[in-house]
């Protein structure tokens, strides 16, 4: 009788093992972890044999999504609607002064509360774009010490880790990477040396600041090329310590960009947040994906939809499938259009409020239609074949106006229903204010990295009795200088955490930037604050 009972359960055991499906088996291992690294700028056609062989290698056991679009021109809305699975249409993260805000509580609180940490490791990750997410920032720690010392605890993480050296200016912290573009355009003109020299040599170009040629983009792909090379070269030793670690065994890896770059094709180089002229065309919006799963078993993005595309939104939707969790209110599923949408500068907009212009697109899988509202409200649209005209060269609207007129329709709704807010200046309100002072720091300070490594950078100025401020700055001079405007709610500001990577490739190269505040809706502006910035000695 026992051996029955015995053999009755063993049997019923098997059984349940042989109707379990892959997915679930591995789930119900001791920990999932999820490990989600975005690539600066990446677009999809960078991706060679000669650019990133070592990821190439890796992706032979990963599954990889070669027609895959992020949901913004800039790093912002693309990498929150890639941590919620939200549309720009939905979290509404359209500037650098805006967090998520989305009315439900956002996918990463759903994993925390369910026992996931969920950490991002980078100072940068503390702008306010962030905010709201569940993100706990821990800047105290690098990459492979952190993921070493999880590996030996119990406890399921989900680690966003950003990889910021592909961005601009496309300059190779290695010798060994460097590309020697001085060389290469030796006999070319002064004209054209200098507009290159920015391309290596400063994080924003502004749209206009150099009138870019159609000779340009072949220079300044390699120039992007090299620092993805470098990227290669830093993923093969990430790679190395991420297989000989158990975190193979028990974690999903997500490799993707926030968004691409564009190399001269419409004009610029950059993206909305460093040209201010951004779009949605496909060299900012191509990106990779590849996912890795543990004990590489089969999994599919795209659960029961038809659709050869995928997206940024795709993403934390698959992983909750994958980790048993349930849907997330407001995920949208089985879509038969992809929709873009970006704001003009990006990071580089000073307000929500004060958006200078909203660019969309809509994507069937063949047919592409570019959209925006004029100051008047007109509604100003191109149409691509992209199974025959890939590079979005030759506008076909006309002759396909059905297809044109069906796809702005979907714009034009998803816009309406979306209550984006208008690109319209705010009145000015009427107030007995006087103009601020500056009271720190003093007027003509130089300030090196480690000036401000292990402290807060702050910035003070007299109350007078308003409930916000206007800061706005100027950087740089020339056609590269940059200038923007931001909003406050003290009398004071301050930055902290500042890594060293950032500043210097955002602030070292502008030498030298000038502030003034202001109540906000008035003029009565202070004077300027101006401060040098030195060199590392």
């Amino acid at each position: 009788m026992l051996y029955r009972l015995a053999l009755t359960s063993l049997l019923l055991v098997f059984g349940s093992f042989l109707f379990m499906s892959p997915d679930t088996l591995w789930r119900t291992s001791d920990k999932i972890n999820i490990m989600i690294l975005s690539v600066e700028s990446l677009r999809a056609d960078l991706l060679t044999d000669h650019n990133a062989p070592n990821l190439l290698k890796a992706a032979k056991t990963a599954v990889v999504y070669p027609d895959h679009r992020g949901a913004s021109a800039w790093t912002g809305a693309s990498i929150v609607s890639l941590l919620t699975g939200l549309s720009p249409f939905n979290h509404h993260v359209n500037s650098g002064q805006t967090p998520y805000a989305y009315k439900q509580p956002s996918p990463l609180n759903i994993l925390k509360e369910k026992g996931w940490e969920v950490v991002g490791l980078q100072p940068f990750m503390n702008v306010g774009t962030f905010n709201n997410l569940g993100l706990n920032i821990q800047t105290d720690s690098d990459l492979t010490p952190w993921l070493s010392q999880r590996a030996q605890q119990k406890t399921p993480f989900l680690l966003w880790y950003h990889y910021l050296d592909t961005h601009l200016p496309y300059r190779q912290r290695n010798p060994k990477w460097q590309f020697d573009w001085r060389n290469v355009l030796k006999d070319t003109s002064q004209e054209r040396l200098k507009r290159i020299e920015a391309v290596a040599s400063y994080p924003n170009i502004p749209a206009k600041s150099f009138q870019f040629e159609r000779q340009d983009i072949t220079i300044i792909t390699e120039m992007h090329a090299a620092s993805v090379r470098e990227f290669d070269a830093w993923f093969a030793r990430f790679w190395d310590f991420f297989t000989k670690s158990s975190l193979r065994d028990n974690t999903i890896l997500i490799l993707t960009a926030d968004h691409g770059d564009e190399h001269g094709e419409r004009g610029n180089v950059g993206h909305a947040s460093t040209t201010k002229n951004g779009h949605l065309y496909e060299e900012l919006i191509r990106l990779p994906l590849m996912i890795w799963t543990p004990e590489n078993k089969e999994t599919h993005l795209l659960e029961g939809e038809t659709r050869n595309w995928t997206t940024h939104t795709d993403i934390m939707p698959f992983l909750f499938r994958q980790l048993g969790i349930a849907p997330f209110d407001g995920w949208k599923t089985h879509k038969t259009i992809w929709l873009g949408l970006t704001t003009q500068a990006g990071f580089a907009e000073n307000d929500l409020n004060d958006i200078s212009r909203y660019r969309f697109a809509a994507f069937d899988g063949k047919w592409k239609l570019h959209a925006q509202q004029n100051a008047k409200g007109n509604w100003l649209s191109t149409l691509y074949n992209l199974q025959i005209d890939p590079d979005e060269e030759h506008n076909v609207a006309t002759t396909n106006r059905d297809i044109h007129d069906q796809l702005l329709a979907t714009i034009k709704q998803r816009v309406k229903t979306s209550h984006l807010t208008d690109a319209s200046p705010r009145p000015k309100t009427q107030t007995l204010f006087i103009s601020p002072q500056w009271l720190s720091p003093e007027d003509h300070t130089f300030f090196e990295y480690d000036d401000i490594a292990k402290n807060c950078f702050r910035l003070q100025w007299s109350d007078v009795g308003a409930n916000s401020y206007i800061l706005e700055f100027e950087a740089g001079s020339g056609a590269l200088a940059t200038n923007g405007k931001v909003t406050v709610k003290d009398h004071e500001v301050e930055y902290c955490d500042i890594g060293y990577l950032y500043w210097k490739t955002f602030i070292t190269p502008y030498k030298q930037v000038r502030l003034r505040i202001a109540p906000s809706g008035t003029m009565l502006w202070s004077k300027w604050l101006t401060l040098g910035i030195k060199e590392d000695g």
